[in-house]
């Protein structure tokens, strides 16, 4: 499946200069400035009106087979548009490329933009499709992929608008050809296989790339099939792979079992067995294990625990924690109202490995991740809090700065829930911390 780098379109309007998108995925950029725009003319209306206008010229930045070669065609030269205050929405623009077939009329269509990514897929020496996706800031959780009439060959972008206008995230395609008629399939039977099923990425994974995807998505089990550790959640190694994964060495945890379990300097990582982590339990070198799920003795001398545990993690699993929560349950034989007179487990979303990572993450826990030291905003704080007032907390509230910088200010804070509870969009704006709520 291609995987597309939505960019919000308007960030980069009132650069003077295009910027360049990134290389590891397809992206639209824009360009713009003030005052009538890059030619610095008024377009002959008056001066003061114009300082409140912008002039948007729209291109499209095709990755071809996502190598990371970018080649930018400019698709719209705009006039100057009323500029929102806070001109981070949407906006209009109109696709008007004479190169297009004429037939997909399309093309030549107002839109209204949030966010988009357009592919251009080389199937063949000569053959291809295009394919687009708009991801509107209202979306709903629903996802449609949109079909074409015919032997129709045009991205309809009508129905990317409608259907983003509605909250879907959409995606659309020409099906390998531009235009209405089935004129391209003449002496090419590659446009035609695109036509037939290619175009729609339909079995894009081999069988061998599944059954590994497979693997990585499951928890580790020995081999009594006992589960030695809970599965990754998806999309967590993204957080962590430029410095793990991607790397081509193995992980800093292989050192335990080259050093402390085998004693050996020279154990290859690449030996490693589901016996192995039954050895490595068995052992448990000097009561090393952090699973006891007995915290009677810390309760009776009032301790407070506040775990929390990045959703986004791509070092620790973040299953691993309900997993411990629900086994002290167990053998305390204490319920959620119990446990929250002095252990109270909250999941942060979007926090990677113990902090960043592209949620509200700023939770206080580290000097990297302060946002201030009021109790409400600050774990460390709410933790003293708790246990020299007797104040416990209701939630674990996050930070996410502009660009992760705190320099750039304050882009959206969220509450994050106690466990079992989950956090639930109830609509709105998904930056408003009040459109989501805690739910058990």
């Amino acid at each position: 499946m291609v995987s597309l780098n939505f960019i919000l379109l308007s960030l980069a309007v009132y650069t003077s200069a295009v910027r360049s998108s990134p290389v590891d995925g397809p992206s639209v950029v824009a360009s713009g400035g003030r005052d009538g725009g890059r030619d610095g003319g008024r377009n002959g209306r008056d001066g003061d009106r114009d300082r409140d206008r912008v002039r948007v010229d729209v291109y499209m930045c095709i990755d071809k087979n996502f190598s990371g070669d970018c080649t930018t065609d400019k698709i719209y030269t705009g006039g100057c548009y009323d500029a929102p205050e806070d001109f981070r929405g949407r906006i209009s623009a109109i696709r008007n490329d004479d190169r297009r077939d004429t037939e997909c009329t399309w093309y030549k269509q107002p839109f209204t933009l949030n966010r988009s990514s357009t592919a251009q897929v080389a199937t063949s020496s000569r053959s291809g499709f295009k394919l687009e996706a708009w991801l509107p800031q209202n979306w709903t959780g629903r996802f449609l992929s949109t079909g074409n009439g015919g032997l129709g060959g045009c991205v309809q972008y009508e129905d990317l608008d409608y259907a983003s206008s509605l909250g879907f995230a959409t995606v659309a395609t020409n099906n390998g050809h531009d235009g209405m008629s089935g004129a391209s399939f003449l002496n090419n039977p590659d446009v035609i296989e695109d036509f037939a099923y290619r175009a729609l990425h339909t079995g894009c994974l081999t069988h061998t790339q599944v059954e590994t995807l497979r693997a990585i998505y499951e928890p580790l089990v020995d081999a009594a099939g006992d589960l030695v550790y809970p599965r990754l959640q998806p999309g967590a190694e993204l957080t962590g792979a430029p410095q793990t994964y991607f790397t081509g060495r193995p992980f800093g945890a292989a050192d335990w079992f080259k050093y402390a379990i085998f004693n050996d300097s020279g154990w290859d990582p690449l030996t490693l067995e589901p016996a192995d982590y039954v050895l490595s339990s068995a052992l448990n070198l000097f009561n090393i294990e952090t699973f006891d799920g007995d915290l009677s003795a810390f309760r009776a001398r009032g301790g407070k625990i506040l775990h929390y545990h990045g959703l986004a993690d791509g070092t620790i699993s973040s299953e691993n924690s309900p997993r411990y929560y629900e086994h002290v349950s167990r053998t305390m034989g204490a319920g959620p109202a119990a446990l929250d007179e002095f252990y109270r487990f909250f999941r942060i979303s979007g926090m990677a490995h113990c902090g960043g990572g592209p949620g509200a993450a700023f939770i206080g826990n580290r000097a990297q991740s302060v946002a201030d030291l009021d109790p409400e905003n600050n774990v460390l704080m709410a933790v003293v809090r708790w246990v020299e007032e007797g104040a416990a907390p209701e939630f674990v509230r996050g930070t996410a700065y502009v660009g992760g910088s705190g320099e750039a200010g304050v882009d959206f804070t969220r509450r994050h829930c106690r466990w079992p509870r989950r956090n639930v969009f109830r609509g709105g704006n998904y930056k408003d911390e009040n459109a989501w709520a805690c739910v058990e």
